[in-house]
C-alpha cells in the first residue's frame, strides 16, 4: 500500500527516509518501494546537487508549483498516481486528511509509521554511540564544577558565586554545543526536593549533601540522532539513607541490563527492575534514535519483544522528597548474545 508523508525534516519519520534538510513541510510518496519528494524551487536544487551514492539520490525530486495549496496539491498527486487509499502517520495534518477523505480517498493511520525504525542498522548504532560519547563532555563539566565548588553552611559556591541549576545547565549546554550537540528538549539538573519529581527541570540553588539528578538528552546536530543518559551526584556527605537508595537503584539497573537479550519481553525487563524497586513510579526505559522516546518501550504495559538491533535505555529510579532520590540511565543495544552498553561512562555518586 502506498505511504504518504507531509512534514519537514524536523519530523523523525521524514528524516528517517529523507535525511536532507528541508525546513518547510513537503509531500513524500512511497509507491511500490519507490519514493518521490515533491518540492518547489527553494529545495529542488538541493536534491539535484546531492553527491552520487547518497541516500537522497534514490529519492527523485519532483518540482511543484508553490502557489497550489497543500490540500489541493495532495489531491492532485493522489489522482496523478491513481492512488485511492494510502497509509499516513498519526502526525499527518488533520485538515489535509479531512479534505482527501471528503474527495473519496481512504487514509489508514499507521503508528508507528515505520516500525522498522525500532531495529537499528550498524550505521545508526554508531551514530547513537557517537552522540553518547559527545554527551560525556557535559557530565565531565558538571563533575569538574562540583569538585571545584565549596560548601558554606547549606549552600554550594563555585568561584565565590552561589551554584545554581541554571548555571550548571548553561555550562553543560555550552560544552555540548562545542561538541555539535543541541539540547532541543531541555536539560534536567535538579536537587533536593526537586529531584524527587522525575521530570522537574530544576531551578535555583544546588543543595549540598543530597541528590543532584542530571538527565541530559541532546541531539547530534549533523546526524539527528539522540543521546540520553542520567547520573546522580551528591556534593558533600550523603546520608546513609541516600547511600541505600543509590545502591538499590544501581542494583536494579544492573539486573535490568543483565536481562536484556533477544526474545525477552520488554515488560519482563521492567518486572525485573521494579521487583528490586517496588516503589519505581515510571517505566524502566524506552527506545532511542531519531526521537528521544520511540519504540520499543520498556514498561509494564509493553507487549514488545526485544530484537537484535533494538537500542533502549535502562533508567530505574527512586524519589523521596525527604530521604533522597536517584536515577541512573544507560543506553544499550541488543546483540545476539545479550546486549552492549553504549553509554560507557562511570557512575560516581559522591563528589567532595
Amino acid at each position: 500500500m502506498p505511504k504518504v508523508l507531509y512534514a519537514s525534516s524536523q519530523n523523525s519519520d521524514m528524516r528517517y527516509v529523507c535525511p536532507i534538510r528541508v525546513s518547510d513541510p513537503f509531500f513524500l510518496f512511497d509507491i511500490d518501494g519507490k519514493r518521490y519528494a515533491f518540492v518547489d524551487k527553494r529545495e529542488f536544487g538541493i536534491f539535484q546537487a546531492m553527491p552520487a551514492g547518497r541516500q537522497e539520490q534514490n529519492i527523485p525530486a519532483v518540482l511543484i508549483d508553490p502557489r497550489v495549496g497543500a490540500k489541493q496539491l495532495a489531491l492532485d498527486l493522489f489522482k496523478k498516481y491513481k492512488i485511492e487509499h494510502a497509509e499516513v502517520p498519526s502526525h499527518f495534518p488533520l485538515d489535509i486528511a479531512d479534505f482527501l477523505r471528503s474527495q473519496g480517498i481512504e487514509l489508514i493511520v499507521k503508528n508507528p509509521f515505520f516500525p522498522e525504525r525500532a531495529v537499528k542498522i550498524k550505521d545508526e548504532i554508531s551514530k547513537i554511540k557517537d552522540a553518547l560519547e559527545r554527551t560525556h563532555c557535559a557530565f565531565k563539566c558538571i563533575e569538574e564544577i562540583l569538585r571545584e565548588s565549596v560548601i558554606l553552611k547549606n549552600s554550594i559556591f563555585y568561584k565565590k558565586i552561589l551554584l545554581t541549576s541554571e548555571y550548571l545547565k548553561q555550562e553543560a549546554e555550552r560544552v555540548l554545543l562545542e561538541n555539535n550537540m543541541l539540547c532541543t528538549q531541555g536539560i534536567i539538573i535538579s536537587s533536593g526536593s526537586q529531584a524527587a519529581i522525575p521530570h522537574h527541570e530544576g531551578h535555583g540553588p544546588i543543595k549540598p549533601h543530597t541528590a543532584i539528578i542530571c538527565d541530559i538528552f541532546p541531539m547530534h546536530r549533523s546526524t539527528g540522532y539522540y543521546a540520553d543518559m542520567t547520573r546522580t551526584y551528591v556534593k558533600g556527605e550523603p546520608t546513609d539513607e541516600m547511600l541505600k537508595i543509590y545502591e538499590a537503584v544501581k542494583k536494579s539497573q544492573e539486573a535490568g541490563i543483565a536481562a536484556v537479550k533477544p526474545g525477552v519481553r520488554c515488560s519482563e525487563i521492567h518486572r525485573i527492575c521494579s521487583g528490586l524497586l517496588p516503589e519505581l513510579i515510571h517505566g524502566t526505559g524506552h527506545g532511542l534514535g531519531l526521537d528521544i522516546h520511540e519504540p520499543p518501550f520498556v514498561n509494564s504495559r509493553s507487549e514488545e519483544v526485544l530484537e537484535v538491533g533494538n537500542v533502549i535505555t535502562i533508567e530505574p529510579g527512586l524519589y523521596y522528597p525527604d530521604r533522597g532520590s536517584c536515577r541512573l540511565e544507560d543506553v544499550v543495544v541488543v546483540t545476539p548474545g545479550g546486549c552492549r552498553n553504549l553509554t560507557n561512562y562511570p557512575k560516581e555518586l559522591v563528589i567532595f
